[in-house]
């Protein structure tokens, strides 16, 4: 069971997927909901099993060795990570009845609960990363990319809004508010922005773990699994357009990582170019009209968030040096009319609040903040030393 144990895991959460597009796809088609539907079952059932085989899995380890102390069990980092996020998955669920009971209905993915569940994914995925498999080097390398690119799926579940094109069915519902351009105007430019932290971290992660350019590779899965689900939406009342062309990110990450491998930056120019190219694959597709600013915001945030996020996954995850970054961050967040990512917005649905969307730049700042709450919880954990009886 243990040298199949990142599988196992990997299959739940790919469960918790299947819930997560199918929650999604009914926020979308504008069905009233509560937090006790079929799809959060379909997720916090598949996220409480992968919260219980990690238990499962410490109390089998604890009881061989007589006592409970996590440092002494094998691949204690990695089932501690796996378990902070599940963790902090529950924790976003109960906080989600809670959140729709205060605020209201949500219009979109974009609240705390919602991210918080999705981030934690990613978190979780991490840890999966992180199981050792000794026996079978082929075995974990796979395990590793399916955690990584699993990872990257998750995470654009906070952007798949923007990949929505509801023209068609607005148009027949009469609610004018849904429509992409309306809703997404003033943060084209974010797009890029947004999706270029989870690249970064993930695929240096994996490429400095196996000392081999791995970036051609996850975006590929990646790519192959959004495409999947663009034949779904498009086989409904739903429309999406088409999934960017991530692999173009990958093979330039893998060509200028090779390129400048005998140089000790390689990883930043690396993930500095595949950063670009992702500026130019939004553009291309994106459904918003093209400005000088727009371009300016999204280069300047993606180099800034590029050279962050591969320090992180190079020298770990710390405060350090990331103090005027944070505080940047909080100055900006304290504007306003920079709080919210969208007007108050109507609906045709019958309730009586409409819960708010957050800005772009909160979804980022809530991402650091349950990364870093994840892996000092998982240090934290996986550090309980209790000695042996004598």
């Amino acid at each position: 069971m243990k040298k199949y144990l990142p599988f196992f895991l990997l299959f739940l959460l790919f469960i918790t997927t299947i819930g997560a597009i199918w929650d999604i796809w009914s926020h979308n088609a504008n069905i009233l909901e509560t937090f006790w539907t079929p799809s959060h079952a379909l997720i916090y059932f598949s996220v409480a099993g992968v919260g219980f085989t990690i238990l499962g899995v410490v109390i089998y380890e604890s009881v061989k060795l007589g006592r409970f102390s996590p440092a002494e069990i094998p691949n204690v980092k990695g089932l501690a990570l796996a378990g902070s996020g599940s963790v902090f998955q529950l924790l976003a669920g109960v906080s989600d009845d809670i959140y729709h009971n205060i605020f209201g209905f949500d219009v979109t993915m974009w609240s705390p609960p919602h991210v918080a569940v999705i981030f934690g994914a990613f978190v979780t995925v991490l840890g999966v990363f992180e199981l050792r498999d000794e026996k079978s080097e082929i075995r974990h390398f796979i395990s590793s990319i399916l955690a990584i690119s699993m990872g990257i799926v998750f995470y654009f579940f906070s952007t798949l809004e923007y990949e929505m094109n509801f023209q068609h069915y607005t148009l027949t519902m009469e609610d004018k508010n849904w429509d992409l351009i309306h809703r997404w105007q003033p943060y084209g430019a974010y797009l890029s922005i947004m999706i270029i932290p989870v690249l970064t971290y993930g695929i240096t992660l994996a490429t400095k773990k196996f000392n081999f350019a791995v970036g051609t590779i996850v975006t590929s899965i990646v790519f192959f699994i959004k495409y999947l689900m663009f034949l779904w939406y498009n086989g409904t009342i739903l429309d999406m357009y088409f999934p960017l062309l991530l692999p173009l990110c990958g093979i330039v990450f893998d060509l200028l990582y090779l390129k400048c491998k005998n140089w000790a930056y390689r990883f930043y120019a690396a993930n500095i170019g595949m950063g670009v190219t992702l500026i130019a694959l939004t553009e291309i597709q994106n459904p918003l009209p093209t400005t000088w600013n727009s371009l300016l915001i999204s280069l300047i945030g993606v180099l800034i968030l590029s050279i962050a996020f591969t320090r992180l996954a190079l020298n770990g995850i710390s405060l350090k040096g990331y103090h005027h970054v944070i505080a940047l961050f909080l100055i900006v967040l304290s504007v306003p009319t920079l709080a919210f990512a969208h007007e108050k917005t109507e609906t045709i649905v019958p309730v009586e609040k409409i819960a708010p969307d957050l800005h772009p730049l909160w979804i980022l700042l809530e991402f650091f903040i349950i990364l870093y709450a994840g892996y000092k919880l998982a240090h934290l954990l996986a550090t309980i030393n209790r000695p042996k009886k004598d």
